[in-house]
């Protein structure tokens, strides 16, 4: 197959979806423009769901459902095994005509859905954004759209099924799974943001460190970076001829009383240990890079753990739901 057989705009692909002859229940046909070929279209929510769209005066609904189509995407075109077989993308919202222009409500204006309707709206439940990545190809040897099971499909079909599994996220009984997996995600998103502040707090009490970023989004959606961890500017102690900050050498010393009490209740008889303990040099030795550690070494281990934590705390957040 060549190159030329590819879709190249939008037009082709609203042909192949048959948008003209359904215009009447997806509306808006909007083409892209950019280098991407596909479309968006939009969609009313039928009556007999539980959520109710705000509407305007004139008992007109504000929020509907955007779909996105695009051909091809995330494929590199070029690679000739690629060209059979498209994958289709698709994707579905909740949209306000009404926000999508303006930055807050103006009941003032005619198209501004009433004030009413906004508030008998938040009272129930609004569907789930959600996307198809490998349900759905157009089939170029065939000329037609297929289903992950080979099954040929009217765009139509398509658009339906898409558009009902978005209504049914607020289904009782039929969103249930996916609800539970939304209420999972955000446990995670929440466990990781507690997890990340207890981080912050044992690098300022026990290490002497605070996370001072330039950047505002860093600790939210951005890690921190090595020049981002400071060092209290505390007194600092001399042990041994080190010098550390209070919090190091009180965390050093604790742990040191810790050890040597621990060690008191429950005797362990080791030669090695007795060797150590009855030799000054090595003793000092010992204290010296037990501060460096606690001084540079597990800061920077406790730097990288929470930064670890933000990762996965985005990645966890921005999960699209797939059909």
């Amino acid at each position: 197959m060549e190159n030329d057989n590819l879709l190249r705009n939008a037009e082709q692909l609203k042909i192949i979806f048959e948008i003209d002859r359904i215009s009447d229940k997806y509306i808006e046909y909007i083409p892209f423009k950019d280098a991407n070929v596909g479309f968006s279209v939009k969609r009313e929510y039928p009556i007999n769901i539980r959520y109710t769209p705000p509407k305007t005066k004139d008992g007109k609904p504000d929020t509907v459902a955007l779909i996105f189509v695009f051909y091809g995407y995330g494929v590199n075109l070029a690679k000739k095994e690629q060209q059979n077989k498209i994958p289709l993308f698709l994707s579905i919202t909740t949209y306000s005509r009404y926000l999508s222009n303006h930055f807050d409500y103006d009941f003032n204006e005619e198209n501004c859905p009433t004030k009413d309707s906004l508030q008998e709206s938040k009272s129930t439940p609004k569907p789930i954004g959600l996307e198809s990545l490998t349900e759905y190809v157009y089939d170029h040897g065939t000329n037609t759209l297929r289903d992950s099971e080979n099954q040929k499909l009217t765009g139509e079909q398509i658009l339906d099924n898409l558009f009902n599994e978005h209504c049914n996220t607020i289904h009782l009984f039929k969103g249930l799974a996916l609800r539970w997996k939304m209420g999972s995600r955000d446990r995670v998103v929440k466990s990781c943001d507690f997890s990340v502040q207890i981080g912050k707090w044992i690098l300022k009490t026990f290490f002497g460190r605070t996370l001072e970023p330039k950047d505002a989004f860093s600790g939210s959606l951005k890690i921190y970076l090595k020049e981002d961890m400071k060092l209290l500017k505390t007194e600092s102690i001399d042990v041994y001829g080190y010098k550390a900050s209070k919090n190091v050498i009180i965390t050093f010393v604790s742990l040191i009383l810790i050890g040597y009490i621990a060690a008191y209740k429950i005797p362990i008889k080791s030669e090695l240990l007795h060797n150590m303990m009855s030799n000054n040099l090595v003793m000092i030795c010992f204290a010296l890079f037990s501060l460096w550690l606690l001084d540079h070494v597990i800061p920077y281990m406790s730097l990288k753990i929470i930064n670890g934590l933000i990762r996965l705390k985005v990645k966890v957040a921005f999960i699209k739901f797939k059909v």
